[in-house]
């Protein structure tokens, strides 16, 4: 009898040793790939993956900022960021995607760039009008839109780069204004206004 509970004995502290090992070795293993996940999904957010290693995307920061304007009592700011929500679900839709879902950063920054330079067209279109009281209120707006983006080139910088685009290409016939523009937007990307690009290149034909 007491051969028989020491063999037991001893086969289930085996087999507890061994369950320690086999949960030490693949919880290991699941934690491992778990990180390695994290690391390879660029955009967690865009594939409905939400956990605490996930950084924030600019489009649940705005719907933070939103309940905060809303306690500060901050009209300009809760318009502008209620604005930016709209014109997000509006893109969701345009893209087929459900309206609760978040877009991904690129794209975020897309539409803010977008409403961004429609305050600039405001400005300009109230400015001719003589409407000081909403230039005032769309400037404003401007200034809170230009904070969640990217900072921009100069014109003196983008000039520079105009003028060494030109010469490379060869272009000096007003012709080829358009894709004189195209490739200078196209080496600066994101980094310049495209008004400002216009406006620039059009200088350089006149």
């Amino acid at each position: 009898y007491t051969a028989w509970y020491i063999y037991g004995l001893r086969s289930w502290m085996q087999f507890k040793a061994r369950a320690r090992l086999a949960t030490k070795l693949y919880g290991d293993t699941a934690r491992k790939q778990t990180s390695e996940a994290t690391k390879k999904c660029a955009d967690c957010v865009s594939h409905n993956i939400s956990n605490k290693y996930t950084m924030p995307t600019i489009h649940e920061k705005i719907r933070d900022q939103v309940k905060e304007a809303m306690r500060a009592r901050d009209t300009i700011r809760l318009n502008v960021v209620r604005g930016i929500l709209s014109a997000f679900v509006n893109e969701l839709v345009t893209q087929k995607k459900k309206p609760h879902e978040v877009l991904p950063d690129a794209d975020a920054l897309k539409v803010i760039k977008r409403l961004a330079n429609q305050r600039k067209d405001s400005i300009e279109q109230f400015t001719k009008g003589f409407r000081e009281d909403l230039v005032k209120i769309e400037e404003e707006e401007l200034v809170l839109l230009q904070k969640y983006l990217p900072e921009t080139m100069n014109k003196g910088d983008i000039k520079k780069i105009a003028e060494k685009k030109q010469k490379e290409l060869g272009m000096t016939d007003k012709t080829s204004m358009g894709k004189l523009m195209g490739a200078v937007m196209k080496e600066l990307k994101d980094k310049a206004d495209g008004n400002d690009v216009k406006q620039i290149v059009e200088e350089l034909f006149n």
